[in-house]
């Protein structure tokens, strides 16, 4: 991946944020599918993202990691995590939600 590559990219998400989106209480949200063509348009498939459940003792919540690379180099890393109970959607799509 090059500088150029990645200015290339970024650009590309800050565009997405001036398109419109999905408004989501009061914030216009974008897809994972928005995003991840934006990144693979840019990046190809020499960017791999990894995801990985967070083991722990409460089955209501889900905890996950992602991990964005290029080959052997971490680019980024980011958690999240979903309560099971909070949102009729989270009652079926908690795990999908989180990651």
């Amino acid at each position: 991946m090059t500088k150029a590559t990645l200015t290339q990219f970024e650009k590309a998400v800050a565009e997405l944020h001036t398109k419109k989106g999905i408004n989501i209480h009061g914030r216009l949200y974008h897809t994972v599918a928005e995003r991840v063509e934006a990144l693979r348009q840019h990046m190809g498939l020499d960017v791999s993202i990894m995801t990985e459940i967070l083991p722990h003792g409460d089955p209501d919540i889900v905890r996950m990691k992602a991990t964005v690379a290029a080959g052997t180099t971490i680019i980024a890393t980011g958690f999240a995590e979903e309560n099971r109970n909070a949102t009729t959607i989270n009652k079926t799509s908690a795990l999908e939600n989180c990651e």
